[in-house]
């Protein structure tokens, strides 16, 4: 296939410490989790699906499989075209790989591919992001005007331009990595309460009905509560001014969320 070599797939030895090299994994997961967050975006939009009980899960267990899958297909391919040293660091692998595998043009060709990649997973965010703040303002935690549905679009076309704002806001505020660090790093944290919340649930609420109940539990949750959490610990020593500064961002939203949980407490129903 192309010009590549399976010889590029094998390691040497690095001469770092099995703990440096955790370390470094840890680090590198936070670029990992970016690249596939958006596996529970579907969730989001869970209010506007048919059957949720049953297509809920089977979209979340399915999309997650298939992205994986296509990954490490992909990174195996980017190992073949190119040797380990070429591959760190480089942002444009992908072109990078295909050109080394056909040449001509074939670089060009995959970066436009990856181009419109790139526009349809933006929608699918667009899309999802939006009903964030939708579901918060109908909850009484946010700006109600975010709750107003376009009569044309039937979109929460208010909620989609405060996303949108935020994303403006999001992107002057540093590099990518910079940015993807204290995303990631605030996402995990949040997907850690999401975790934390199947174990509360099953105590406080045992008789509630569960269309889906999460497989493994509570081995499966468990275990990712304790990856993630090595993984926070890991970034706040590694990366201390990102994890910080999403930490700050995370934290000044606590006042936030209690002034509005107030004022709906108070409001008229």
């Amino acid at each position: 296939l192309g010009q590549g070599e399976w010889f590029s797939l094998q390691l040497s030895p690095s001469g770092h410490t099995f703990w440096e090299l955790l370390s470094g994994f840890g680090v590198a997961l936070i670029a990992v989790t970016w690249a596939f967050d958006g596996w529970n975006n579907v969730n989001f939009v869970a209010g506007e699906i048919k059957n949720p009980g049953r297509n809920l899960p089977l979209a979340l267990v399915l999309g997650t499989l298939g992205v994986t899958t296509l990954y490490l297909l992909v990174n195996l391919l980017y190992f073949y075209a190119l040797p380990l040293e070429k591959v760190a660091g480089v942002v444009r692998i992908g072109e990078k790989a295909t050109s080394a595998l056909f040449g001509g043009p074939s670089g060009a060709l995959i970066s436009v591919l990856i181009l419109i990649s790139i526009f349809g997973a933006l929608n699918g965010s667009v899309l999802a992001g939006g009903r964030v703040y939708y579901a918060m303002a109908k909850d009484g935690l946010f700006f109600s005007s975010a709750a107003t549905i376009n009569r044309r679009f039937r979109t929460p076309s208010f909620a989609l331009a405060i996303q949108a704002l935020w994303s403006c806001f999001l992107v002057i505020m540093g590099k990518f990595e910079q940015i993807l660090t204290y995303a990631m790093f605030v996402a995990i944290i949040f997907w850690i309460a999401a975790a934390a919340a199947v174990f509360r649930l099953r105590k406080i609420r045992p008789d509630l009905k569960r269309p889906y109940k999460t497989w493994g539990y509570p081995v499966v949750p468990g275990l990712f509560i304790i990856a993630s959490l090595g993984i926070i610990l890991n970034t706040l020593i590694q990366k201390p001014t990102e994890a910080g500064a999403g930490l700050l961002v995370t934290l000044t939203g606590l006042p936030v969320y209690f002034y509005w949980k107030k004022r709906a407490s108070s409001s008229p129903k």
